[in-house]
């Protein structure tokens, strides 16, 4: 299994994670810490955030980071909250 990079883990630490009772919108675990990482409204109603747990979070930002190897710029790479929608 591949290693998160320093940059990554580092992105990941200073996030806060909280239990919230909701469950991660990838794996769909409840009993995990997760992040907001983005909100849906909707049209009358009040909507619901986006949550993440960390190790969901961090396989996002491995897809992100092969991305930009492949693409040539992995040296200009910064980990970022990721587009979900």
């Amino acid at each position: 299994m591949m290693k998160p990079h320093p940059d990554d883990v580092a992105f990941l630490d200073g996030l806060d994670w909280v239990c919230v009772g909701k469950a991660c919108i990838i794996c769909q675990h409840v009993n995990r810490p997760t992040t907001e990482v983005g909100h849906v409204e909707q049209n009358s109603g009040p909507g619901f955030a986006i949550l993440l747990c960390r190790e969901c979070f961090a396989l996002r930002l491995l897809y992100d980071r092969a991305e930009a190897r492949d693409a040539g710029t992995e040296d200009a790479h910064s980990p970022t909250v990721p587009v979900l929608i």
